[in-house]
């Protein structure tokens, strides 16, 4: 997963987080993805799910967002998943700033 923190330090990116997972979905709460507008890291379980997260991430940065989000998806027909559970996802605008530390911080975890 260190691939994000990578990604992140070059271009602006969203980092989607799974923060509430009910039911049966495909990842865990604290599953990561990053998306920048070329590319993403990471993974939230795939699937329609991760098309629809990457597609909100890319608009909050063509629009220039800086608030994060919480958006809930229902796991089911609507979103084309046969899951049945909920997942609620965060979605935060990190900067090359905010990837910085979190560099330092994975470093210092690491011994690197």
């Amino acid at each position: 997963m260190d691939d994000w923190l990578t990604a992140a330090l070059n271009a602006p990116a969203v980092l989607v987080t799974v923060a509430i997972a009910e039911g049966s979905v495909p990842r865990e709460p604290g599953a990561k993805m990053l998306v920048t507008r070329d590319g993403f890291a990471g993974t939230i379980g795939g699937g329609h799910l991760e098309l629809r997260a990457i597609e909100i991430a890319r608009g909050m940065l063509a629009e220039g967002a800086a608030a994060p989000t919480l958006e809930r998806f229902a796991l089911g027909p609507s979103l084309g998943q046969c899951c049945g559970g909920v997942a609620h996802l965060v979605f935060e605008v990190v900067d090359r700033e905010q990837m910085v530390l979190l560099n330092m911080r994975r470093n210092e975890d690491t011994g690197a």
